[in-house]
């Protein structure tokens, strides 16, 4: 199969021809439709994530379907639309390979009416949001600064804080307050420099947490 390898950290690989993932038990392959793109990618492919054994195959987050299951599999079956988290077996290729039960690489069904590229870009920077949200204890009339709310965290801690009740102001760029607002932002501070200074011009009061 088509994949984009690397076989040395470091350099920008290639696109080779790679042996497809062979099930295992507890497995599902999926058919890539899209991969996402982190900063986390590059960094793996310069080697600055630890260790990975090499050749890999590059790319974590994707959306597809479900090709085969393993028979043990319970929770997806073929036909399926799924997009996740594959942490060994590489997203940027025809084909992954993702266990049904492991928690640091999750995966899930692609809601109805969401399209496959949207999906493909939301596992990495959603995760970071709810790991954020929990460990700053984000709920109900929470005061929440988001600096860079406009970006792909930011966008998306924007929504679920609005969604569990928090009171949101969001710091984004010259022009991307009608987004943030439409998002749930509670107040649109626009920036560019001085990002504490344009805070306080418009909200004096101290923020029970911030996110940046």
């Amino acid at each position: 199969m088509p994949a984009a390898v690397i076989d040395r950290f470091n350099t920008s690989g290639s696109v080779d021809e790679f042996p497809k993932p062979a099930l295992e038990p507890g497995t599902v392959l999926a058919r890539v439709t899209f991969a996402g793109l982190n900063p986390m990618d590059w960094k793996i492919r310069d080697g600055g994530a630890g260790e990975h054994p090499l050749p890999m195959i590059l790319g974590q987050d994707f959306a597809g379907v479900v090709e085969e299951t393993a028979d043990d599999v319970t929770r997806v079956s073929p036909g399926m639309r799924v997009f996740g988290i594959t942490r060994e077996r590489g997203s940027y290729a025809e084909y992954t390979l993702v266990p049904e039960h492991r928690q640091d690489s999750p995966f899930a069904l692609i809601p109805a009416g969401l399209e496959d590229a949207t999906a493909a870009a939301l596992p990495t920077p959603g995760l970071t949001v709810l790991a954020c949200l929990a460990l700053l204890g984000v709920e109900r009339d929470t005061t929440l600064l988001i600096i860079g709310a406009g970006g792909a965290v930011g966008s998306i801690a924007l929504q679920l804080a609005h969604l569990r009740g928090a009171r949101v102001t969001a710091v984004v760029r010259p022009g991307q307050s009608a987004q943030a607002r439409a998002f749930g932002a509670d107040e649109a501070v626009e920036v560019e420099h001085e990002v504490l200074g344009a805070v306080r011009a418009v909200h004096s009061q101290p923020f029970a947490a911030c996110s940046i």
